[in-house]
């Protein structure tokens, strides 16, 4: 299951990213406050010679929004923003030449998730996921693992389902102050065997970040490790193929 960047030239797909970003108002709160941004544009595969192609997020727009009590959409703001480069020398086994920008590296890892052969039958492969996670201005390494499943194998397509997860514990920064790190998704692809490309796929992820308290306290004789949650977000990206050239 590879890549074949001789069928195309250009395959370009839509892409909306939501992000929700669920803020606690303060710890007894059961229902934090959420913000919500979306993400619309073209992710174009762009084949630069016989051996990489590049993939960029084009013709981008990013809009803020809220719900009301009933689920109602009302758009804050948005505005344009530049090209930005998801993969850069992407190879047709999936590896990628360049270096990962860091400011997408999480989700273009998630990004078509190549094999590097052919299945005979339904099968799960793991695939190690290294990341990084900004915490206080640190870029910390979190490790995983992203584990592909062909639910579906047939003469023209390969249906891919897949489960991320990565975790790291007891995290110094430096700050004297300890975190937990933790990151989870699952996702759906669909491969054309015969082209070689992917033609849509879904991806849900959250990232959670906790900060941890080292003093223990008593309540009711009982002692219990209070936590507080720094950054809790999900992201729902949606991909579809609308065109090849």
């Amino acid at each position: 299951m590879n890549w074949d960047f001789s069928n195309f030239n250009i395959l370009t797909f839509s892409y909306k990213q939501i992000t929700t970003n669920k803020t606690p108002l303060n710890q007894y709160d059961a229902a934090p406050l959420e913000t919500y941004t979306e993400l619309s544009g073209l992710l174009v595969v762009e084949v630069k010679d016989k051996n990489s192609a590049d993939v960029t997020l084009k013709n981008a727009k990013i809009t803020a929004f809220i719900k009301d009590s009933l689920g109602n959409r009302f758009d804050t703001r948005s505005q344009t923003i530049p090209d930005l480069v998801y993969l850069k020398g992407l190879k047709e086994n999936g590896l990628v030449d360049e270096a990962y920008n860091k400011q997408t590296e999480l989700f273009a890892k998630l990004l078509f998730p190549i094999i590097n052969n052919s299945p005979a039958d339904t099968c799960i492969i793991q695939i190690p996921l290294d990341t990084s996670f900004d915490i206080e201005g640190n870029l910390v390494e979190i490790k995983g693992k992203n584990t592909i499943d062909f639910a579906s194998i047939n003469a023209e397509y390969f249906k891919l389902k897949t489960h991320a997860y990565a975790e790291r514990d007891h995290i110094d920064v430096g700050n004297g102050k300890l975190y937990k790190c933790k990151i989870e998704g699952e996702s759906d692809f669909k491969f054309n065997t015969q082209k070689k490309y992917f033609t849509n796929g879904n991806i849900k992820l959250n990232m959670l970040l906790k900060q941890k308290n080292d003093k223990v306290y008593k309540q009711r004789n009982e002692k219990y490790n209070r936590t507080k949650t720094v950054v809790d977000v999900d992201v729902d990206i949606t991909l579809k193929l609308i065109k090849v050239d």
